[in-house]
């Protein structure tokens, strides 16, 4: 059976009753992306009441998939496994959904929940572009601060996920998954306009 990933992250953010969910779906294709986009989101809503999450990867050197969710204090099986049945029934792998709710007094029972999870993971997944998976690398450059805007445009025109650090002198450019298939274009691309690449 094909499977499939996602190329970039999506949003989605609906009013359920009196409470708001906010879902996010990133690429992941570790416990170690898993933990940072938490830390991400836990950021960006340090008043949220719940955040609730699912992730399911491929573990590359045993090529078996993995998968781990929490209900972040929501009724057990109410939040977590429903997100991941979402994941599951696009049979995407390498992904993280995050479901963020703000409680806004009226409870919703155990099926209120399980829908309200479950729903708003599946609208945030299916706003994400849905692509056949296919091996990934991971690929980091050095760039001036003036390569940056064409660099950016080229890499979001080519909607390939990635991550900036700055520093004084210049830009450090992270893809964490780059298809194996693409590494290629990308590499003679960012050695032509005058990057290095970063072992």
């Amino acid at each position: 059976m094909t499977k499939y990933t996602i190329s970039k992250e999506s949003q989605h953010h609906e009013k359920i009753v009196d409470s708001r969910f906010f879902g996010y779906v990133f690429p992941a294709k570790n416990r170690e992306n898993v933990d940072r986009i938490l830390t991400k989101i836990k950021k960006e809503h340090p008043k949220a009441t719940h955040i609730c999450w699912a992730c399911r990867y491929l573990n590359e050197s045993n090529g078996q998939i993995e998968y781990y969710f929490s209900d972040a204090g929501e009724p057990t099986g109410t939040a977590g496994k429903p997100i991941l049945k979402a994941i599951e029934n696009k049979n995407i792998i390498n992904v993280m959904c995050v479901v963020v709710r703000y409680f806004g007094g009226t409870k919703l029972g155990r099926g209120g929940l399980v829908r309200a999870y479950g729903g708003t993971a599946t609208k945030t997944i299916e706003k994400a572009e849905i692509i056949p998976y296919e091996k990934t690398v991971h690929l980091k450059f050095r760039s001036s601060y003036k390569l940056y805007p064409m660099l950016e445009k080229f890499l979001r025109n080519t909607s390939i996920a990635f991550e900036t650090t700055y520093n004084n002198d210049n830009v450090i450019f992270n893809i964490p998954s780059l298809p194996e298939s693409r590494l290629d274009e990308v590499k003679n691309k960012v050695i032509q306009l005058g990057c290095t690449l970063i072992k």
